[in-house]
């Protein structure tokens, strides 16, 4: 129940849109983990349930309950909540697990692959994946299109957009059980990865289109997508990277960390604010070498058309 304490309560609801919420209103949310860098950090293993009443935090805005730990400067305190009761279905409590793909045997697809990783969160990554899809199933008439959101914590908008972008199927970790993969390396390798690549595996897409929500070093897990998808035996055969980054500097810090860890690959370019007009997209080939796509420039955005076309078409 919200308390009315701390910042401005916004929710996402089910189908992706925002509400305002009001005093005294009952939220059905998760416990969870998150650790945004530019947001806020928290965890429901610090939810004290011996006291009364038991109070927790809204850690995101999706509905993930726990307790803020740390917060940016800029951002404002995680919204009060008083705990009210579990969800039952024949007094058994629900569980978002519960609600995941049975076990099966594990799959990897084995189309082509176009991987978002940005330097950090807000990014452009979402906005870049939207904009490719668009490109990929409109422009260049491929089929049937997947998409993809690997790490994070669970908000629906951000696959909705993909959705809405023309992707035939979109999945991420929530659809697995998991609001957040802000957990041990060991369970989001050997349970939650497995799980969301063989969802993918399952729609026989012709191209994927996945993000690694945050960025790949975090603690949400998006190097073991790296690894699994770029230097694993069972990886596609044809990956490709598209570099977010907020400037130049950070696509080339990124891209250091990246080939130092090994994982070696294809980059198609860099999207995001560091390629948001002319003189950033020149920053970004000079230090970097890469080529930068303004995707709000129809110019740049007939240019990686071309080159999507080559990769993914040839």
């Amino acid at each position: 129940r919200y308390v009315g304490q701390g910042g401005e309560a916004n929710l996402e609801l089910s189908d992706g849109s925002i509400q305002p919420l009001t005093l005294n209103d009952l939220v059905v949310g998760a416990l969870g983990d998150r650790a945004a860098t530019y947001e806020i950090v928290g965890t429901w293993q610090l939810i004290d349930e011996a006291s009364q009443p038991v109070k927790m935090d809204m850690i995101c805005g999706s509905g993930i309950f726990g307790i803020e730990t740390s917060r940016c400067s800029k951002h404002p305190p995680s919204p009060k909540f008083i705990y009210e009761g579990h969800c039952l279905r024949l007094d058994k409590k629900i569980c978002m697990k519960d609600f995941g793909p049975k076990e099966k045997p594990r799959e990897m697809p084995h189309c082509k692959i176009i991987l978002l990783v940005g330097s950090s969160m807000s990014s452009g990554k979402t906005f870049t994946g939207r904009s490719i899809i668009n490109i990929v199933k409109n422009d260049l008439g491929v089929k049937r299109v997947a998409a993809a959101k690997f790490t994070g914590a669970g908000y629906n908008q951000d696959i909705r957009q993909f959705s809405e972008a023309g992707a035939d199927f979109v999945c991420d970790f929530s659809d697995v059980g998991c609001p957040s993969t802000a957990m041990p390396a060991e369970e989001y390798r050997e349970i939650v990865l497995p799980a969301i690549l063989t969802l993918l595996a399952e729609q026989d897409a012709d191209v994927i289109v996945g993000e690694v929500g945050a960025s790949p070093f975090e603690k949400y897990n998006g190097v073991e997508v790296l690894k699994e998808l770029l230097v694993s035996d069972s990886r596609p055969e044809h990956v490709y990277l598209v570099l977010c980054a907020s400037d130049a500097y950070g696509v080339v810090g990124l891209r250091q960390v990246l080939e130092s860890e090994g994982f070696m690959t294809q980059i198609l370019g860099v999207s995001g604010m560091a390629a948001c007009n002319a003189a950033a997209a020149d920053l970004v080939k000079r230090v970097s070498g890469l080529q930068a796509f303004n995707l709000k420039d129809p110019a740049s955005i007939a240019d990686l058309r071309m080159l999507l076309k080559k990769c993914l078409l040839s």
